[in-house]
C-alpha cells in the first residue's frame, strides 16, 4: 500500500476523537495496534502518543466489556490485543496494562 496514503489515513485517526465501541476488530483496540504500528514503521511520535491515549481509554473502560467469548468486541480479542502488545514490544509486560 502506498506509503503516503497509509500516513493520510493515520493523520485523520490521529485527529480524531476515540470510539465509543473498544473492540479488536472495529474499536479503539484496533485502531490502538493500527497506531502503534504506524509509529514504529514511520518513526513519527505522533501516532505513538495517540496509540498511548488509545489504550489509556481502553484501561479505564475495560468493565465494559459485555461478552467473554466474542473475539471482535469481548474478552477474548481483549487478551488478544493485550498479548499482541507484549509479544510486539509495544508493552513491557502484562503489568503495564492489568484487567484487575
Amino acid at each position: 500500500m502506498n506509503e503516503r496514503l497509509i500516513k493520510t489515513i493515520g493523520d485523520y485517526i490521529a485527529d480524531s476523537k476515540s470510539s465509543l465501541h473498544h473492540g479488536l476488530l472495529t474499536g479503539n483496540a484496533g485502531t490502538c495496534i493500527f497506531m502503534y504500528e504506524l509509529s514504529r514503521k514511520t518513526g513519527d511520535n505522533k501516532y505513538e502518543q495517540k496509540a498511548d491515549d488509545l489504550l489509556d481509554v481502553i484501561y479505564n473502560s475495560k468493565g465494559n466489556i459485555q461478552s467473554v467469548l466474542d473475539f471482535g468486541n469481548g474478552l477474548a480479542g481483549f487478551g488478544w490485543f493485550l498479548e499482541y502488545l507484549i509479544k510486539n514490544g509495544f508493552c513491557n509486560d502484562s503489568d503495564d496494562v492489568s484487567v484487575t
